[in-house]
């Protein structure tokens, strides 16, 4: 199940915990998706950092993860996300390389290596 969090909810939550330049920054992402992993009771509620793009590049992608680590200052947990028609071989590469959620023509793919950033290893705690 999904939500769209309020901006101005997530704005008082990074306030005082990164600089105004930063708050700026992190509020310009294009969309932002407020759920619980099905698959993965053991994770708390997580933020999609999503940047949307006809054509997703290596900026988009570099864009997404910036603006998550953002959010994740403040104790939010945030996994990077592109959302576009088309991707770049480049884009493709930093997707796969640093383990971020991509959405193209209705699918998902990704999405278990962005989750394993968060989760503990079977048998092992945080």
């Amino acid at each position: 199940r999904i939500k769209l969090p309020d901006r101005d909810v997530i704005a008082d939550q990074l306030e005082g915990q990164i600089s105004q330049g930063e708050l700026r920054d992190a509020l310009l992402i294009d969309g932002l998706v407020r759920g619980y992993p099905r698959d993965h009771p053991e994770l708390a509620e997580v933020l999609l950092a999503v940047e949307v793009s006809s054509v997703i590049d290596r900026d988009d992608v570099s864009r997404a993860r910036r603006r998550a680590a953002l959010l994740s200052k403040s104790g939010l947990v945030a996994i990077p996300a592109v959302a576009g028609q088309q991707i770049s071989l480049g884009g493709e590469d930093e997707v796969r390389f640093h383990k971020v959620v991509l959405m193209q023509d209705g699918r998902i793919e990704h999405w278990e290596a962005a989750l394993s950033r968060l989760a503990p290893p079977a048998g092992q705690s945080e």
